[in-house]
């Protein structure tokens, strides 16, 4: 039986995938990793399910955020969307981590930094956003 060029390739390309799926499971459970898989599955359920009413305990609260319910459901779904952003920042830091093969101290040191920057991100990003939306004047506080 003849075996093709594309067939080699093929069976050459699954050999390559499945050495480093295996090299993935055992190297790629970093804290970075988890980090960003976390970030990711927290973006997502806060696209699909948004927090809807203004509260103490659910979604994006800031003093900004829950000034009235038009700011309150913007702020949902822009703080979502960096959340997903910083999960697969997070993503591509954790890959390039395993791919260098960084010791764990610099791992730790790329962890701290990338967590508190995010959060830093996250917050300045949205805050400016609903800054530029929401004029103080223009949208008084929602009095309840």
């Amino acid at each position: 039986m003849l075996i093709g060029l594309s067939d080699c390739f093929y069976h050459g390309t699954l050999f390559l995938c499945i050495i480093v799926l295996q090299s993935l499971c055992i190297r790629m459970a970093t804290p970075q990793f988890i980090m960003a898989v976390v970030y990711l599955l927290v973006g997502f359920l806060t696209v699909k399910y948004p927090a809807k009413k203004i509260n103490p305990l659910y979604g994006y609260r800031t003093k900004r955020s829950m000034r009235n319910q038009e700011a309150w459901d913007y702020a949902q779904r822009v703080s979502s969307r960096k959340i997903i952003l910083v999960g697969l920042v997070m993503g591509v830091i954790a890959f390039t981590e395993w791919m260098l093969q960084l010791p764990p101290s610099w791992c730790a040191v790329i962890l701290f930094a990338s967590v508190i920057g995010s959060a830093i991100y996250m917050i300045s990003s949205v805050e400016d956003k609903l800054k530029r939306k929401f004029k103080e004047s223009e949208y008084p506080e929602q009095r309840g």
